[in-house]
């Protein structure tokens, strides 16, 4: 806000929060559109662009600094049109414009400062601007002259400047996948192979993840780590090598993730990114994307290991979201501020003085080495980012208990410190509602609910949902991006259709509902209205006036490339539908992305990731058995674990243990609910199995079984050469007894493999009940 408070510009009528921050300065801000450029083109004056996002660190910074400044903001007003523009609003001009300042400078950033001719082409670029000059760093009003000169007095170097940035920016984005030779068919497996690779020679074998600070938790990353990983789970000999590789950077990157001051300890989310090496200290902004993409990821890092610390990410990530980033409606705003008050990270760390004081001596005693404050400070002098130096279960081992009894004992002093925080002032909250990053969440519920057997989860992904298919749509029904207090606007993007399909198809597999494949398939129809390319793949935006140049998003960012998710949509929905078109548009896509994937797979990892599964399946359609474009697992080979996740939705299975007699047995029911037209084969007890088949059994985990009770099954008719076999139907029931031993946790599974008239699907092992927590 300005010094005196007094001015108050357009940007006090405009939707955006970010652009609300701006509302008050003494700059005569416009916001991008017909009025700004028509009067641009009419004075012929340069643009000034002012690009950033609510929770922008250093957007805040040059705000307070020299947005507000009367005399900087009479430097602006004099000589440019000023535009102020929220990139998360308008996505396909921030890529533009940040591609221009890399192009120009050879590094980009928010905010992104850019100077533009009247006709929109860049020719000067920078990122934060001090005050004042700096050593090595202009000051703002020593560029805002120097440009205004340049303007007046060189320009025609600035026209042929902005033409050479123009031509590079084309070249870039409009041409990466058209402008090249177009490959005789898609990519093979070896981009992704060599993805891998390269993966391997920057990973970090002592704190995880890949180079050194800062550390971002790239989503494509993880997912080509979870694809070869899960790979080896299913025997892909030919990558055994690579499998395990990958198998041990992903859980040494996500261990190292979940137990850092990156992760939020008390209040469950992720933060940006890590500015150190040992994931300790984050920037502070929790982003709306990052926890909806790493909650799918740590969603089917579960559904591989069953490992107890991504089930407690899964869980508090999901309360977090529901606590403080969901909507009145249902669907869920979009971020939490870095900075409280000025200071970044003032809500999150701590003091010495007020850890002791909230605790007292005797528990700031016992909680110092397992939160990470038994050492001197770490941040900004005198604060503490809490983390977990050692996972918990070894903790437990090392203090002679089991992790469940320690959990318990660390509650009520997580819960203090919890409370403690929460009457400190919070963070600004981004309440827009974007489609694209409320399509990650929905993915991520959806799949965290399946894999822990949390339906509370999976019904905050059809609430989103509902609300986006609902509310979201312009009056003549398309689609739209963005939402904030009543009011809908701006049509959708590449990005909203592939990740809100994503997460309509991750809840028809969630939920066994049809419809939400229908739907899928009807955005995705809309999608290819719109935005098909008819040389293969899809244009980020329509072709527009004020867009200088119509993208093809398909190299990664911090979200994966819209162009991968689109293809790997096309594959899950064809899947499911022979007679459609998706395979012929995912075919096509991955040719025009072939020279590109071919050429730099680690910038594209999405895409070559898509190679792999089209691949798998002999390059050409997978049948329902390879859909996979969100398996638990994320097989590329056999499609084995994209069949598991197909027969966790074929079947649904809920359990419950009773009290405990006096020798620590509780009676245990397990309830098999199969879908119509499917069978799973019935347990056998005391008897021979068919060495052909998997028989429903249950398997303890540090719990001893006994007493159990299966139904007889009916008989199904035996193929040539076998014996009849008995099979479950419908609803089914297994009764018996349950006894904890040993450390937790202590867990039934159910083992089964479902069936239909043509085809069996993988056998499936699943939690259906933790025992220290008595039900699922």
């Amino acid at each position: 806000m300005s010094a005196t408070g007094e001015h108050t510009n357009r940007l006090a009528r405009a939707s955006s929060p970010y652009l609300l921050l701006h509302q008050h300065n003494p700059v005569d801000w416009y916001e991008w559109g017909d009025e700004a450029l028509e009067r641009a083109r009419r004075e012929d004056r340069p643009i000034f662009l002012s690009v950033g996002y609510s929770t922008c660190y250093w957007c805040h910074v040059m705000e307070r600094e020299s947005f507000s400044n009367e005399r900087i903001a009479a430097l602006m007003n004099e000589s440019f049109v000023n535009i102020k523009l929220d990139r998360e609003e308008r996505p396909e001009l921030d890529e533009i414009y940040m591609t221009a300042t890399q192009v120009l400078t050879g590094r980009g950033g928010w905010p992104n400062s850019v100077f533009l001719t009247p006709g929109l082409e860049p020719f000067f670029a920078g990122t934060y601007f001090p005050p004042t000059d700096r050593p090595g760093l202009p000051g703002f009003p020593a560029v805002l002259r120097s440009m205004k000169e340049a303007w007046r007095d060189r320009r025609g170097d600035i026209e042929t400047q902005a033409e050479s940035v123009v031509s590079a920016v084309r070249q870039h984005l409009g041409g990466q996948i058209t402008r090249e030779t177009s490959a005789p068919g898609p990519p093979g497996p070896e981009p992704a192979r060599r993805s891998l690779q390269e993966l391997g020679r920057t990973f970090d074998p002592q704190w995880g993840g890949f180079g050194s600070a800062p550390k971002f938790p790239t989503p494509s990353n993880l997912f080509l780590l979870l694809e070869f990983g899960a790979a080896g789970q299913v025997g892909r000999r030919a990558d055994d090598e690579l499998n395990a590789r990958a198998a041990e950077m992903l859980g040494e990157t996500l261990d190292q993730m979940a137990r850092g001051g990156i992760y939020d300890q008390l209040g469950g989310g992720f933060h940006r990114y890590a500015t150190d090496r040992e994931w300790k200290i984050p920037h502070f902004e929790k982003m709306l994307y990052d926890n909806g993409l790493l909650l799918e990821v740590y969603a089917r890092h579960f559904g591989l290991t069953a490992d107890p610390q991504s089930a407690r990410v899964l869980r508090q990530t999901a309360d977090f979201l529901s606590r403080e980033l969901t909507s009145d409606e249902g669907a869920f705003w979009s971020a939490l501020d870095a900075e409280t008050g000025g200071a970044e990270g003032a809500f999150h760390v701590w003091t010495r003085q007020e850890l002791r004081r909230t605790l007292g001596e005797e528990d700031f005693g016992f909680l110092a080495p397992l939160y990470g404050f038994d050492g001197k400070p770490f941040f900004e002098g005198e604060h503490y980012v809490l983390h977990l130096p050692e996972r918990l279960d070894r903790q437990a081992k090392r203090r002679r208990t089991s992790e469940s009894e320690l959990t318990a004992e660390l509650e009520p002093l997580r819960r203090r410190l919890f409370e403690a925080r929460a009457e400190r002032p919070h963070p600004l909250t981004d309440d827009k509602i974007l489609v694209d990053w409320n399509g990650t969440v929905i993915a991520g519920l959806a799949l965290a609910g399946s894999v822990l057997g949390d339906e509370s989860m999976i019904d905050r992904a059809v609430a989103a949902a509902d609300f986006i298919l609902e509310r979201l749509r312009s009056r003549g029904g398309r689609l739209l991006h963005a939402w904030r207090r009543g009011a809908g606007e701006i049509e959708a993007f590449l990005g909203d259709y592939v990740f809100l399909v994503r997460g309509l198809l991750a809840l028809g597999r969630a939920t066994g509902e049809e419809k939400w494949r229908d739907v899928a398939a009807e955005m995705t129809r809309e999608q290819i209205e719109r935005l098909a390319d008819e040389e293969g793949g899809f244009y980020a935006s329509e072709s527009r006036a004020d867009v200088l140049v119509r993208s093809k998003d398909l190299f990664d960012g911090a979200m994966p490339a819209a162009n991968s998710i689109a293809v790997l949509n096309l594959l899950e929905l064809a899947a499911g539908d022979e007679q459609g078109p998706w395979a012929d548009l995912a075919d096509r896509a991955l040719r025009a992305a072939g020279p590109v994937v071919e050429r730099v797979p680690a910038g594209a990892r999405t895409m070559a990731l898509a190679a792999l599964r089209w691949s798998a399946a002999g390059s050409a359609l997978p049948s329902a058995d390879v859909s996979g474009a969100n398996a638990v697992t994320g097989d590329p080979g056999l499609g084995r674990h994209d069949l598991e996740d197909e027969a966790r939705g074929r079947v649904q299975i809920s359990a419950r243990a009773g009290a405990a007699d006096d020798q620590g047995r509780r009676p245990l029911r397990v309830t098999i609910e199969i879908e119509p037209g499917w069978h799973v084969y019935a347990g056998y007890q005391n008897e021979e199995t068919p060495g052909w088949l998997e028989p429903t059994g249950l398997v303890g985990e540090n719990a001893e079984l006994d007493s159990l009770a299966f139904p007889v099954g009916e008989e199904l008719p035996a193929a040539p050469g076998r014996e009849p076999v008995l099979i479950y139907e419908g609803r089914v029931e297994i009764t018996g007894r349950v006894r904890d031993l040993g450390d937790s946790p202590h867990r039934v599974r159910v083992r089964y493999q479902a069936c239909d008239e043509t085809r069996c699907l993988a056998p499936v092992e699943r939690v259906v009940i933790e025992l220290d927590q008595n039900s699922r």
